[in-house]
């Protein structure tokens, strides 16, 4: 388990210095902080239908590319239902 959050920081911060990660920056403001984890050592999680809006979605596929380019033979499977999100609001 530690292993996994220290390897999904690398991966984080990988992404976060990648060429997918730059161009979607300059489309969005919003950012994303995935952690990537082994299926077989944390408990399993039913899913559960979540409509993702579409700029969270844009990074997910965004990430995945990323991903999936440096890790041949994975597979990604998103639990959206754990995850949590922070809004920053600005007044103008």
């Amino acid at each position: 388990m530690f292993k996994d959050m220290e390897l999904s920081k690398d991966i984080g911060v990988a992404f976060a210095e990648s060429q997918t990660k730059k161009e979607l920056q300059n489309k969005m403001s919003s950012e994303i902080s995935v952690h990537v984890l082994t299926t077989g050592y944390w408990p399993a999680y039913p899913p559960a239908a979540l409509n993702v809006p579409k700029a969270l979605l844009d990074h997910q596929e965004a990430f995945e590319k990323f991903y999936l380019s440096k890790h041949q033979g994975r597979r990604l499977s998103w639990h959206n239902s754990l995850a949590h999100c922070s809004m920053k609001v600005c007044n103008t």
